[in-house]
């Protein structure tokens, strides 16, 4: 399945009126473009008469190829919603299924400063918060992938035992590779990977350091974040 012929395999019910789709308007949720979906992944569907004024899910389905997804928000214009677990090895065939990796970003439109937090500093690394070389940080995105411990679609990742990915991710910052310790579900969001990782000491510094993250061969949208 992909965006392009999302009204042939994605199904909306529960609106009003009949729902109409936007050309394009299933989007990644991190970086607000289309493309592959993939299990677990956090998408954003704009279109009209999708549903009730902020209901939040209540009375709306979407399906994946006849799959429910975890509606997260919904509104007559926009539902954003966790592509269903479900999909995962099934026999269709989409985009790029594996993997569709996504970093959220400080101005919610998939460019600038990432959702990268230096360990120990509770706040994004900006010029003002950078990191350092040789610490540890975090990038908070979406779409990569299975997970071990897979919660029930729509439902928040656990505590124990944590939901990891079944491969650690690829973190590129400013050109050079990051040693990634640890990616999965944070605990207690829907849908939200964290991928923990230490600045490399010949990371380049500035306040605007290119980020990507890859799985497999699917790079997600370039953010920065400040080192210092």
């Amino acid at each position: 399945m992909v965006y392009n012929n999302l009204p042939d395999s994605l199904v909306l019910s529960g609106a009003s009126a009949k729902p109409v789709l936007n050309p394009g308007g299933v989007v990644s949720a991190a970086t607000y473009l289309s493309g592959p979906v993939s299990p677990g992944a956090i998408v954003a569907i704009y279109g009209a008469n999708l549903g009730l004024p902020a209901c939040n899910g209540q009375g709306e389905e979407v399906l994946f190829n006849g799959v429910p997804a975890g509606i997260i928000y919904s509104s007559p214009t926009q539902i954003n919603a966790q592509v269903p677990w479900e999909i995962a090895g099934a026999a269709i065939t989409i985009a790029g299924a594996a993997a569709s990796p996504g970093i959220f970003t400080a101005t919610q439109n998939g460019t600038g400063q990432g959702a990268i937090v230096p360990v120990g500093t509770g706040a994004i690394a900006t010029p003002d918060n950078p990191a350092h070389r040789g610490q540890y940080a975090s990038i908070y995105g979406t779409g990569l992938g299975v997970v071990t411990n897979q919660p029930v679609t729509g439902d928040w990742s656990p505590w124990g035992p944590l939901a990891e990915t079944t491969s650690l991710p690829v973190v590129t910052v400013g050109g050079v590779g990051a040693h990634v310790s640890w990616a999965g579900l944070a605990p207690d969001y829907v849908g939200l990977y964290q991928v923990n990782f230490i600045v490399h000491a010949n990371a380049p510094t500035g306040s605007a350091v290119p980020v990507i993250v890859s799985v497999g061969s699917a790079n997600s949208n370039a953010v920065t974040m400040a080192i210092q």
